[in-house]
C-alpha cells in the first residue's frame, strides 16, 4: 500500500511539473541564460538617441535657411545679390532685423564693428532687413529710406538684403527680431540661429569659437 501511495505522488509531482514546463516555457533553465547575457550600453544607446536628436534639430531648423543657398534679391543700392555673396568668406553672420525693432538697431554699431574686426579672418557680415516691402514683396520707397538712416546712424555699413520671393519661406518663417545664423561660403548653416540681441563681447566669443571649430 505504501509502495502505490509513494508511486502516486511521484506521478503527481511529474504531472505538475510538466504542466509548469508547458505554461512557463521561462522558467525551464532560461532564466539564468538571461541573467547572464550582456545588457546593452546605455551610453552608447543614449549617445545615438543624442545624435538622432541632433540630427533631426538641425534639419528642422536648416529648412527655413534653405533660401541662402540660392537666391537673387537686391541691397538697399538697389544692387543685385546672390548668394555668391557668401563664397568668398569662410563664414557670415546673417543678422536678419527690422525697421520697427529696437534691439535689432541697438546691435547694429556693434554689427558694424564686428564687420570691421574679422574683415581680415574670413568673416563676413550681412544683413536682412525684412519689414520694407509690401504684400506683393515689392520694397516700398518709405521703408528704404528708414532703413537707409538707421543704417547710416548705427554705422552698420555692410551689405542689407531685401528679401525677395525666393527668400519668403525665410522671412515667413522669422518669428523672432533680430534673428542671426552663421553660414559658410556656400549658404549652408553651420551655427543654430541666434534669437536676440547680443552685444560686441559676445558676439566675438561666438565667432571667435566657429573660427576654432571649423
Amino acid at each position: 500500500m505504501k509502495k502505490r501511495t509513494i508511486i502516486l505522488i511521484v506521478v503527481i509531482v511529474a504531472i505538475v511539473i510538466a504542466l509548469i514546463f508547458a505554461f512557463f516555457p521561462d522558467s525551464a533553465g532560461n532564466g539564468t541564460a538571461n541573467s547572464e547575457s550582456p545588457a546593452p550600453n546605455e551610453s552608447v544607446i543614449q549617445s545615438a538617441q543624442d545624435t538622432e536628436t541632433a540630427s533631426a534639430s538641425q534639419e528642422a531648423q536648416a529648412g527655413p535657411y534653405d533660401a541662402l543657398k540660392h537666391f537673387s534679391a537686391t541691397d538697399l543700392e538697389g544692387k543685385v545679390v546672390t548668394q555668391d555673396i557668401f563664397s568668398d568668406y569662410d563664414f557670415t553672420m546673417v543678422n536678419i532685423w527690422a525697421t520697427f525693432c529696437g534691439p535689432c538697431i541697438n546691435e547694429m554699431p556693434e554689427l558694424g564693428q564686428l564687420k570691421k574686426d574679422y574683415a581680415d579672418k574670413g568673416v563676413n557680415v550681412v544683413g536682412i532687413v525684412v519689414d520694407i516691402t509690401d504684400s506683393n514683396g515689392n520694397a516700398t520707397a518709405e521703408g528704404v529710406v528708414l532703413a537707409k538712416d538707421i543704417v547710416a546712424q548705427t554705422g552698420a555699413d555692410y551689405t542689407h538684403i531685401i528679401p525677395s520671393k525666393d527668400m519668403s519661406t525665410l522671412v515667413t518663417s522669422i518669428s523672432v527680431v533680430p534673428t542671426t545664423v552663421f553660414v559658410d561660403s556656400q549658404g549652408n548653416v553651420v551655427a543654430d540661429g541666434y534669437y536676440g540681441a547680443l552685444d560686441l563681447e559676445n558676439w566675438t566669443r561666438v565667432i571667435d569659437y566657429l573660427l576654432e571649430n571649423e
